[in-house]
């Protein structure tokens, strides 16, 4: 895009879901690329661009590490790490349910607002995360990852923007997509 438009400059912000769609919303952003489900509103556009399957991340040295594809039901005695409800309402919800309804004890959760950070504490034992499958590429000695079986949980991938949004630059960049 930027070779076609010499004129344009793009700036690259990673955050929370939460604070892009605030960004987003205060025209400090034109465009944001965004997991879903998240909490949309009237005032944007939401375009999907891509799914990507969840899978979990389990400590190497837990039992059913030697597997290559686990069910959330085997996962009840592993303590889970989420993503908290505020920076990612809709990611939240998904992984909450799928995990209460695998029976898994969420009282014994734990929380994390970056998926770097929930990855740090399955390497040290704290329980397992249900991750995006394109997180794989961080390896840390202690975790290893594993597809769900049965039903698939997935996450889209969109594009956001304002819903009134006029700018010419910006509809070019998204007739990208």
């Amino acid at each position: 895009f930027q070779l076609d438009h010499p004129g344009v400059t793009l700036h690259q912000m990673e955050d929370n879901m939460a604070n892009l769609m605030t960004a987003l919303s205060e025209a400090e952003l034109d465009i944001a690329f965004v997991r879903l489900p998240c909490e949309s509103s009237k005032a944007f556009n939401l375009r999907i661009i891509d799914e990507e399957p969840m899978v979990i991340a389990l400590p190497r040295d837990n039992p059913l590490a030697t597997q290559p594809t686990l069910a959330l039901e085997q996962l009840c005695d592993v303590a889970p790490i989420l993503f908290p409800r505020e920076v990612a309402p809709g990611l939240y919800e998904l992984v909450y349910n799928s995990c209460l309804r695998a029976g898994i004890d969420m009282e014994r959760a734990w929380q994390s607002s970056q998926i770097s950070s929930s990855l740090s504490m399955v390497n040290a034992g704290f329980g397992f995360a249900l991750v995006p499958q394109s997180m794989t590429c961080i390896q840390q000695p202690n975790v290893s990852y594993h597809p769900l079986s049965g039903a698939p949980l997935k996450t889209d991938i969109a594009i956001a923007w304002r819903r009134f949004e006029r700018s010419r630059t910006v509809k070019r960049f998204l007739a990208m997509f």
